[in-house]
């Protein structure tokens, strides 16, 4: 079976991600659980989610990108 690569989320695709009336997450093609955030105001912020013992899911703020 053939293992395919998946594309890389670089510093240029999280600056060209578009600003909406509303925040949204987008999911980083290579690590899962690692998102970028985009909020009305154009702001990035890097967050990731995971489960916590009771299975609920938790999100984490990392920073912001640059």
């Amino acid at each position: 079976m053939r293992q395919v690569r998946r594309k890389e989320f670089t510093d240029a695709d999280v600056a060209a991600l578009p600003v909406k009336a509303k925040r949204y997450p987008v999911a980083d093609p290579e690590k899962p659980g690692l998102f970028v955030r985009v909020s009305p105001s154009g702001v990035r912020t890097f967050i990731c989610v995971a489960r916590d013992p009771d299975g609920k899911q938790k999100w984490a703020t990392l920073g912001q990108a640059p």
